[in-house]
This record gives C-alpha cells, sequence and structure tokens, in this order.
C-alpha cells in the first residue's frame, strides 16, 4: 500500500487475506467487504467511519490523493 510508508506511525492498518481471514478479522470482513477488491475503509479513533469506497478507488490507478488528504486531516 502507498500510504503505509507515511502513515505507519500514526494509523493503524489492517490488511485480510480474504482467501485466509483470520477468526479476528471475521467481523471486519462481514461487516466491510461486500464483494469487491480493494475495500478501503478508514474508521475513526471515535468508531466512525470517515472512508468507505470499494473496488477501484481512484480515476487513475493508483491514484491516492484523495484518501492521503483525508487521512492528513484526521490527525
Amino acid at each position: 500500500m502507498k500510504l503505509y510508508p507515511q502513515f505507519r506511525n500514526r494509523l493503524h492498518f489492517i490488511i485480510v487475506d480474504l482467501r485466509h481471514v483470520a477468526p479476528v478479522q471475521q467481523p471486519l470482513v462481514a461487516r466491510y467487504y461486500h464483494g469487491y477488491i480493494p475495500t478501503i475503509t478508514a474508521i475513526s479513533s471515535s468508531g466512525d467511519i470517515v472512508y468507505n469506497r470499494a473496488g477501484e478507488t481512484a480515476i487513475n490507478r493508483g491514484n491516492t490523493s484523495n484518501l492521503e488528504r483525508l487521512l492528513d486531516s484526521l490527525h
């Protein structure tokens, strides 16, 4: 993930292998995954969903500028 190096000390990232979902991740998959890859959900420290996109998440593949701005605004 392109944004991980920039935000790794400020945010928690959870990556789920859908072929081998860990038992602790099953509630996340049930709630947020609806059959489209990638599914990216950002949840604030208060539990609010601030970003939830599935499938192609940018007009240009790999363009994460909108998500980057959102994540920057959280801190």
